[in-house]
């Protein structure tokens, strides 16, 4: 997936109140039940019955990747953040940032095709860049999204937008991108998957913290070009060596909920302990497993 279709992706949400902000565990449980479906077999040796492809298009059977707030705020790592322009300033100029309501201006005009009514995300670029904890490679810079504005006044010289959807404060010099609002991915926990090993480490996370649980959105250093996938389910193993004494110890479940060429963003979904920067990432098949050909509905 490009930059481009990364940040239109993660575009629009609905601001959620206290409540739906504190969305507890059990929830997210239940919108990401590990396990699958077992397939069933007839007896030894036999072949289960598969069902036919339009099983698997029954929207019904599906269920989000994540609740929505989580999903369109969760960012992305590394690629070019290319804009459209840039907050230049409020209407009233003594305020230091803008959330919700408040009007800004924006350095685009009539002369830029602006329109009223034109909705924009508002976007930035994090100061520090991400350095590959083993390599030491530089991965980009995380960007965040900040909310979206609507055009209400366009002019010759700048415009004027009204924030009506603010996750961050925002400040002058954050950048905007056309907004477009996009279904959240979801997931058919009956439906086959592909057989692939895939396997990376954690980078960074969106929040400043040191260590992550349920609920905490990661970056990881494998993506597109590695053969990670929207709704994979990852492991997340403690970065030690194993011993026969001292086995892998597994720190919880994470499931990608976007891609970039060489990253991905992921959230942990389920955890037993903390995971940090330099904790493996692998995929598991956590449904039944199908070679490629059949599962692009063809014949072994």
């Amino acid at each position: 997936m490009k930059m481009k279709t990364a940040l239109a992706v993660i575009g629009a949400t609905v601001v959620l109140g206290g409540a739906a902000m504190a969305q507890s565990a059990s929830e997210w449980a239940g919108q990401m039940k590990l396990g699958g479906v077992v397939s069933q077999s007839s007896g030894a040796g036999s072949s289960p019955a598969r069902p036919d492809a339009a099983f698997f298009e029954d929207p019904s059977k599906a269920s989000p990747l994540a609740y929505r707030l989580l999903y369109e705020t969760a960012g992305f790592l590394g690629g070019k953040h290319e804009s459209f322009g840039t907050i230049q300033d409020g209407e009233n100029s003594e305020q230091t940032s803008f959330s919700a309501v408040d009007v800004v201006h924006i350095n685009r005009t009539i002369g830029d095709g602006l329109r009223a009514g034109d909705k924009y995300l508002v976007f930035h670029p994090d100061s520090k860049e991400v350095v590959h904890p083993v390599s030491r490679k530089s991965l980009g810079h995380k960007v965040f999204i900040d909310g979206v504005i609507e055009v209400i006044e366009p002019g010759e010289k700048f415009s004027k937008a009204k924030i009506t959807k603010s996750f961050n404060p925002i400040q002058r010099g954050y950048r905007i991108k056309q907004y477009e609002e996009n279904k959240i991915p979801s997931i058919d926990m009956d439906k086959p998957v592909v057989e692939k090993k895939v396997e990376g480490i954690v980078v960074a996370s969106k929040d400043l913290k040191s260590s992550y649980a349920t609920g905490d959105v990661i970056y990881i250093d494998i993506g597109q070009k590695a053969g990670v996938e929207v709704g994979d389910l990852l492991e997340l193993v403690a970065n030690r060596k194993s011993t026969a004494a001292s086995p892998e110890k597994t720190l919880g479940r994470a499931r990608v909920l976007a891609l970039e060429d060489e990253t991905a963003t992921a959230v942990i979904v389920t955890s037993v302990q903390m995971s940090r920067i330099g904790d493996t990432v692998r995929y598991i098949q956590d449904r039944e497993v199908v070679s490629p050909v059949m599962a692009k509905g063809g014949k072994k």
